[in-house]
């Protein structure tokens, strides 16, 4: 469970950190450097932890105690480091010399309106205004820039990428390895159970998802996916032997049954890329973290206690 609670935390905190200023509402969250967050931007990103922490953990998330805390305080102080995050990073567009086109603005203006369609009758009860949003994802963008621009010039050594991935290479070289598969998804768990016991009495696979596949469009098709996306998604180990079925698994709003068609390891070489790939990326947010931490030592936060604590995650 500890590992569970660690995992949300570090996916929450990671996914909206890239998720920005003001709307009409006077009433301000917090003021970054003397500069007012109003409770509508501030909204925009507790939408995005909440969306974020429900992928993780599913609507019963907000039942969870994260060691003392509860989800909805864990959530909200993820939308802060978020703000102040985007907000500080952003105040150092002018220093390194980085700003959004008139093309850039025109594509954040757009993703904006995009996006606050989607929030609907949300945005209303929110207090959530199209300017509030616009900010947000012209400040995001900002970000981005100058993230870029402190981490541009990084070039992985070889000898320390070298010795990082003979720790790694086992584990990935397990976690790439390639599952091909057949799936039959059902929202009835007596259904999959059926599936399940005409499998084993000897009905083909292929005829039991023409009887029971509920998903619209999807076709009885093979699939490749690696070994670590599938234990990811479940949230169990798979080590299911080719030609065999898994057990019932929960997920996305149901219940799958996978058959396992054939197993075949990626190249060491490829591997070895994406291992490169995750080493150069982990390195640099590493850097850009030690540059932040300067700037946000700096930086004057006061939060408004009495509009903090009113806020609830609906």
């Amino acid at each position: 469970m500890r590992r569970f609670l660690k995992t949300a935390i570090c996916i929450m905190s990671m996914l909206i950190m890239i998720t920005g200023c003001s709307s009409n509402n006077n009433e301000y969250v917090l003021k970054i450097n003397d500069k007012p967050v109003s409770k509508g931007e501030f909204m925009v990103y507790l939408n995005e932890a909440k969306t974020n922490f429900e992928s993780v953990g599913g609507t019963d998330i907000w039942e969870t105690d994260f060691e003392g805390m509860t989800a909805e305080d864990v959530a909200k102080n993820s939308a802060v480091n978020a703000i102040e995050l985007v907000k500080i990073s952003a105040d150092k567009a002018e220093e390194f010399q980085v700003s959004l086109s008139d093309e850039e603005k025109e594509q954040a203006k757009e993703q904006a309106k995009t996006k606050f369609d989607n929030l609907g009758e949300y945005a209303k009860e929110a207090g959530i205004t199209l300017s509030d949003v616009e900010n947000v994802m012209n400040e995001q963008m900002l970000y981005s820039k100058v993230y870029n621009k402190v981490t541009d010039d990084f070039e992985a050594s070889e000898a320390d990428f070298n010795a990082y991935f003979e720790t790694v290479k086992s584990d990935f070289m397990d976690y790439y390895k390639q599952y091909t598969i057949k799936s039959i998804f059902v929202t009835d768990y007596s259904k999959a159970e059926e599936i399940v016991s005409k499998y084993n009495s000897g009905t083909d696979f292929d005829i039991l998802f023409d009887e029971y596949e509920e998903q619209e469009g999807v076709k009885n098709e093979l699939q490749t996916s690696y070994k670590g996306t599938l234990e990811s998604f479940f949230g169990l180990e798979f080590d299911i032997e080719a030609g065999n079925i898994t057990s019932i698994l929960e997920g996305d709003g149901g219940y799958y049954i996978i058959k396992v068609e054939t197993i075949s390891d990626t190249s060491e070489d490829e591997v070895r890329e994406i291992a490169k790939g995750i080493y150069t990326e982990n390195t640099k947010q590493e850097l850009f973290n030690n540059e932040y931490q300067k700037w946000s030592e700096n930086a004057n936060i006061e939060k408004n206690e009495e509009v903090f604590n009113s806020i609830k995650i609906k």
